[in-house]
């Protein structure tokens, strides 16, 4: 059966038949009258048909390789949105190929098509942002750009984009954790410090003394527990180690007296180890052991 003119000179009809002849499919390939068939597509504004056009002047199949018709198409079709001529427009501008090089243009092209979800440009921002190639340097960016396409599946791009994310964390990895590590130390400082505090409050003469001692050496100036047992200077409690407090309590049962007071046993008996432990376990255990020798004892111990 013979088609109507105006059926086979449809867009969409010859967009197929274009497909068909590049694939293969049904009738001998042809690149030739595949680019014929897209050509009729393109020309009536199909989005799909430019970007094949512009495909087949970059690399030369149906066609002589022609780089500024590639271009051409390729942003015709990119004007429409289309994503994957917006990627492959970012390449011709990033080598050169049809326009002058310029990298700007590229990456701009590529966000357009890295937000309609490309792997490619995805993967490619992320290695311009990793590299510092026409854009500033960032690897936070970078990250997740090649995040973004780590996580569409197991191809190629994607390997690519998790073996980067490797080697981003791997060069960033002392700095990082070394950041947290101290991060998390003034923050363990802070809290249990501030539980310290609450504790020296309610203890015995003795036991305060000690600890102010710690909190003097500790942030480097005076310690007033009239006005700092509720102290917010965070900043001078962070400053404020474990050791310290080790420290202090050592020196302080070597100077307490031969029998340990009951109100004194009391107070240790009374102290919230649980609570102290998450922030300073070693603190912790030395409480426990001077806990431990005062109950048993009753008697100096010395350190």
């Amino acid at each position: 059966m013979t088609l109507p003119d105006e059926f086979t000179e449809d867009r969409d009809t010859q967009y197929k038949l274009g497909e068909m002849y590049y694939a293969g499919e049904g009738i001998p390939q042809d690149y030739a009258k595949a680019v014929e068939c897209w050509q009729k597509a393109a020309d009536q504004g199909l989005a799909d048909a430019q970007h094949k056009l512009g495909f087949m002047y970059n690399t030369g199949r149906g066609v002589p390789a022609d780089y500024v018709k590639a271009v051409e198409w390729y942003q015709k079709a990119a004007n429409q949105g289309y994503a994957k001529a917006q990627n492959n427009l970012g390449v011709m501008y990033a080598n050169g190929k049809g326009v002058p090089t310029d990298y700007v243009k590229a990456v701009e092209w590529w966000e357009k098509a890295a937000n309609q979800g490309i792997a490619e440009a995805q993967y490619v921002l992320g290695e311009v942002y990793a590299t510092g190639r026409g854009v500033p340097k960032d690897d936070a960016i970078a990250i997740q750009w090649f995040q973004m396409t780590a996580v569409q599946g197991d191809g190629k791009v994607q390997q690519s984009a998790k073996n980067h994310l490797e080697e981003i964390f791997l060069t960033n990895q002392f700095e990082a954790i070394q950041a947290r590590s101290n991060w998390l130390l003034a923050e363990r400082n802070l809290k249990g410090s501030k539980m310290m505090i609450q504790f020296i409050g309610n203890t015995t003469p003795e036991m305060r003394i000690g600890m102010e001692k710690a909190f003097r050496e500790g942030m480097g100036r005076d310690f007033d527990p009239a006005t700092e047992f509720n102290i917010e200077v965070d900043e001078a409690l962070c400053a404020v180690s474990e050791q310290h407090f080790v420290d202090a309590l050592r020196k302080l049962e070597t100077n307490w007296p031969e029998k340990c007071t009951a109100d004194l046993i009391q107070k240790f008996e009374d102290v919230d180890l649980d609570g102290i432990h998450k922030w300073m376990p070693e603190l912790t255990k030395e409480m426990l052991a001077l806990k431990l020798r005062m109950r048993d004892g009753n008697e100096k111990v010395s350190s």
